[in-house]
């Protein structure tokens, strides 16, 4: 049997993409998924596919600020009280 280590994932590392960019360029800019990763290319002179860049985009919108966060905390305790 084949043992393997469990924290070690297969496949190529995960490209680090700078979500605030990302977010400024869809969500500000209005830019759709293939110019959006244009843009994204000429301003860090890194090559980001379309499809990485609506993975990432929909990952920092899923992701919650601090902020959003103690909000959630405070409403599931008033609903508790």
């Amino acid at each position: 049997m084949d043992e393997r280590d469990p924290l070690i994932k297969p496949g190529r590392p995960r490209l680090q993409v700078y979500y605030a960019l990302v977010l400024l360029l869809r969500d500000a800019v209005n830019l759709g998924w293939s110019r959006g990763a244009e843009e994204y290319r000429k301003r860090t002179v890194q090559w980001i596919s379309r499809d990485t860049f609506k993975r990432r985009y929909y990952e920092a919108k899923a992701e919650k600020s601090p902020l959003e966060r103690i909000i959630d905390e405070i409403r599931q305790w008033e609903l508790k009280t």
